[in-house]
């Protein structure tokens, strides 16, 4: 249950919020419970903040500090958090369907079993992010940096990656169907074991990705360099080849 004098503050407004976190730095705000469905919180500093099961439908969270907060199954519906810090903060089990975090910074947070059901990560920080069964389908990711991240048994299914970069990603056992992969960096990530039926990876950088058991029937793989990948046991039956040719055995 959140501080009732932290929420109080909170209530003041986000000037009046900042200068009290500033004189006191050694407060890590309460609020976990809280309703703060559809609030004005634009550059609010929530930095060690427990939210823990805050209610946070559509809130306005641009810019903010949120590092280090606590969101575990919290409820961030449509909210807005365009290029707000999120540095290693916990949105485990959290709801965030069709939230807007368009150029945050998810650098190592953690979001495992987060559902994020098409939301907007297009530019955003996710290297490192732990991303471990969490739900990303429709998710829009274009140009988001996913380095070294973990998306083990993942949904991304119709999931925009275009242009993303996946340096080292685990996608062990994730869905990927009809996910767009075209042009992403794909080199070093692995995909073993991962469904990746309609896939398209045109223009794809597959250098020593691992795709090995994958599932790539009716992928799409013109003009990529799939021959430097590692492809033992992979199904790519009615697959488009680099050369534009189909596969057919």
């Amino acid at each position: 249950m959140a501080n009732l004098d932290h929420l109080a503050k909170l209530e003041q407004g986000v000037t009046a919020w900042n200068e009290w976190r500033a004189q006191h730095p050694e407060i890590k705000p309460d609020l976990s419970g809280a309703d703060l469905e559809g609030m004005q919180l634009q550059g609010v500093n929530l930095q060690g903040a427990n939210c823990l099961q805050a209610d946070l439908i559509e809130a306005n969270l641009e810019v903010a500090d949120l590092e280090g907060a606590n969101f575990v199954q919290a409820n961030l519906k449509g909210a807005n958090l365009r290029y707000a810090n999120l540095k290693g903060a916990d949105l485990g089990g959290a709801y965030c369907s069709g939230a807007d975090f368009e150029g945050a910074n998810l650098f190592l947070a953690d979001c495992v079993e987060t559902n994020l059901e098409a939301a907007n990560l297009q530019q955003a920080n996710l290297s490192g992010v732990d991303l471990y069964k969490a739900n990303l389908r429709r998710a829009q990711l274009q140009g988001a940096d996913l380095r070294e991240a973990n998306v083990r048994r993942a949904e991304l299914i119709e999931a925009n990656l275009s242009s993303a970069n996946l340096f080292r990603a685990d996608f062990l056992q994730s869905h990927l169907i009809e996910t767009d992969l075209s042009y992403a960096n794909l080199q070093g990530a692995s995909f073993l074991q991962a469904n990746l039926i309609q896939a398209n990876l045109a223009g794809a950088n597959l250098l020593d990705a691992n795709f090995n058991q994958a599932n790539l029937r009716r992928a799409n793989l013109s003009d990529t360099n799939f021959r430097l990948a590692n492809s033992l046991g992979v199904d790519l039956r009615r697959a488009t080849m680099p050369d534009g040719s189909i596969y057919l055995d």
